[in-house]
C-alpha cells in the first residue's frame, strides 16, 4: 500500500513541474515578415485616429489578421509600460472588432449563395 500511495505522490510532483515549465515559456520573437507597422507610419505618439487609419491600410495591404497578430505580440513585449501597452491593446480591441465585421461579411455571402 505504501508504495501506491508514493507514487500517487510522485505523479503530483511531476504535474506540478510541469505547469512551472508552461508559465515560464517565453513569447516569439516578433519578426517583420514582409512589413513593419512603423515603417507605414504607425507610432504610439500619434492619436488614435491617425493609428488606427495607418493600421487599416495594413490590413488592406497585408490582411487583418496577420497585423493584428504582429500588433498582439508588440503589445504583450510592451506590458511594462503602461501606457504604450494600453494605446497597443485599444488598437488590436480595433482591429479584431473589424477583423470580426469582415468575417460576419464573408460568412453570409456564404450562406446567401446556398
Amino acid at each position: 500500500m505504501t508504495s501506491r500511495k508514493s507514487k500517487k505522490i510522485r505523479k503530483s510532483k511531476s504535474r506540478k513541474s510541469n505547469k512551472r515549465k508552461l508559465s515560464r515559456q517565453t513569447l516569439p520573437r516578433p519578426s517583420n515578415k514582409g512589413f513593419s507597422l512603423s515603417s507605414m507610419g504607425y507610432s504610439i505618439d500619434k492619436n488614435k485616429n491617425d493609428r488606427r487609419k495607418i493600421l487599416e491600410k495594413a490590413s488592406e495591404k497585408y490582411g487583418t489578421l496577420p497585423v493584428l497578430r504582429h500588433l498582439n505580440l508588440r503589445a504583450n513585449y510592451q506590458q511594462w509600460n503602461k501606457d504604450t501597452y494600453d494605446k497597443m491593446k485599444s488598437d488590436v480591441d480595433h482591429l479584431s472588432k473589424s477583423y470580426k465585421r469582415v468575417q460576419s461579411k464573408k460568412s453570409s455571402r456564404k450562406s446567401s449563395r446556398k
